[in-house]
């Protein structure tokens, strides 16, 4: 027996202290860092997909908005890309001769475009009129573009300007025009981009101005632009010229009942126009030369002074100094130019 006496049988033991278990921890929280990453990745996607696809809209010119297309034609122009420039409009040229890469590049090199602004306009349904400036080689120009929507699509009337050279007769300068190096001048007309164009002339003496062309003429639409070169002696031009106006003057000094409409010379003594020749050079510095409008043919007017070496009519070899007015045509279509009347 122990040092204590048994409960009695009618009284229960105490109740036992309740077992002590470890608190089990809270459940852990929930990782959402893949779950966000998942969705950013898929909202950058989306929104690179949707920017890629609004630049391939626009460039095809499904754009939402008239002035994207208008827009998007200009960009194309600035960056030389032709056939984007192109696909804008419904209204094909008919002739690319003009409209490809390699001379757009050459427009932007000498006549960069920047500064482009396109201003959306509120317009009749599927019509619109888009006000558009930019700047071609520093030289501001503006103009409305007219936009129509064709297949759901926004699109300009003309991507081109379509320009006709007035012609004043059939052997006037104009025929020989060039443009890019390549002859227009007996074509009708010639499709070009808005822009720097390098016209000139296969004649080598003449230079050629024409106004620029820039946006103002897209809003013609497909109607011709006409244009009205201006041509001007170029410096071979005023010394062949000068050349001309010598030879003629010797051949006048020699013989000028054979030669065109010489100007009539006395001397004293009288010299025997055989042995006659010019002696040193020709003073033409006091000449003026005008070409005459819609022609090949330089009038020539002003002073010359010369001298001429001859023998007189009883042998005797002198000098005679000459200077007087004069007053002729040298024809520029001739190889070399020459006086006489023209052809």
């Amino acid at each position: 027996m122990g040092p204590y006496p048994p409960y009695p049988p009618q009284y229960p033991p105490p109740p036992g202290q309740p077992p002590w278990y470890q608190p089990a921890p809270p459940p852990p929280k929930p990782n959402r860092r893949p779950l966000i990453i998942a969705l950013s990745s898929i909202l950058a996607v989306a929104l690179v997909i949707g920017v890629v696809v609004a630049v391939v809209l626009i460039r095809a010119g499904n754009s939402a908005r008239p002035a994207d297309t208008v827009r998007a034609y200009l960009d194309a122009l600035a960056r030389g890309d032709a056939q984007a420039a192109l696909a804008l409009s419904d209204a094909q040229p008919a002739s690319t001769t003009f409209l490809t890469d390699d001379v757009l590049k050459r427009q932007i090199e000498r006549w960069p475009i920047t500064g482009i602004e396109v201003t959306d306009q509120p317009g009749a349904q599927g019509f619109a009129m888009i006000k558009a400036k930019a700047e071609f080689g520093g030289k501001p120009s503006e103009t409305e573009v007219v936009v129509r929507k064709r297949g759901g699509e926004w699109k300009l009337d003309s991507a081109t300007l379509n320009v006709t050279v007035s012609k004043y007769s059939e052997k006037s300068p104009e025929h020989t025009l060039t443009l890019f190096g390549q002859p227009i001048g007996d074509v009708d007309n010639v499709y070009v981009f808005p822009g720097y164009l390098e016209f000139g002339s296969s004649n080598p003496y003449l230079g050629v101005q024409v106004p620029p062309l820039l946006l103002d003429g897209l809003r013609m639409g497909d109607l011709q632009t006409l244009t009205s070169p201006r041509f001007a002696i170029n410096d071979a031009g005023r010394a062949a010229v000068n050349k001309a106006i010598e030879t003629w003057l010797s051949a006048c000094v020699k013989n000028p009942e054979a030669n065109y409409r010489c100007v009539e010379l006395t001397t004293d003594p009288p010299m025997n126009r055989a042995t006659a020749r010019i002696r040193g050079p020709v003073d033409v510095s006091g000449l003026t030369q005008t070409l005459r409008s819609g022609s090949f043919g330089v009038d020539v007017s002003g002073e010359v002074r010369y001298t001429i070496a001859a023998d007189t009519a009883d042998g005797r070899p002198t000098t005679y100094s000459t200077k007087g007015p004069i007053g002729t045509t040298v024809d520029l279509s001739r190889d070399p130019p020459a006086v006489g009347a023209l052809r």
